[in-house]
């Protein structure tokens, strides 16, 4: 009798242990599923009021420019400009996979990751509407130069 006590509390810790270790989120992703593609852009505001994006790895554009609207994103991925994810389309393995807007506020561009990026949010402060920032799948990219 002692036998099957013991074999019932032994299985009731391996059960409590093996459920603590279980990730809880039933959306959990494997790491291979976490893993993002690799882009660098620099997305400047120019003092004539357009936005551009000068791709430096993991795109099939060298740069793009745009005057922006008021109150109206625009949409950015691996190929230029895009009018909304529903159009991203998947690319070859020359190219990152990744999607986001920027919208201009007030003297910042405000971008919005939404595919590819480990980012939700970023903020580039452009005081008198010239600013340029490096950014990458992870976010901002510290870098001196143009």
């Amino acid at each position: 009798m002692k036998s099957i006590s013991n074999r019932f509390f032994l299985s009731i810790y391996l059960f409590a242990f093996l459920a603590i270790l279980t990730p809880q989120n039933s959306s959990s992703q494997s790491p291979e599923n976490n893993k993002l593609d690799a882009f660098l852009l620099l997305v400047e505001a120019t003092p004539d009021g357009n936005i551009k994006v000068t791709c430096k790895k993991g795109c099939g554009f060298i740069w793009i420019s745009y005057e922006p609207r008021k109150n109206s994103p625009q949409g950015i991925d691996q190929r230029g400009m895009s009018p909304d994810i529903s159009e991203m389309k998947t690319s070859e393995d020359r190219f990152a996979n990744f999607y986001f807007t920027i919208s201009v506020k007030d003297e910042e561009l405000y971008l919005e990751g939404l595919a590819g990026t480990s980012w939700s949010e970023l903020t580039i402060k452009c005081p008198a509407g010239n600013c340029y920032q490096y950014i990458d799948q992870n976010g901002l990219v510290e870098k001196e130069d143009k």
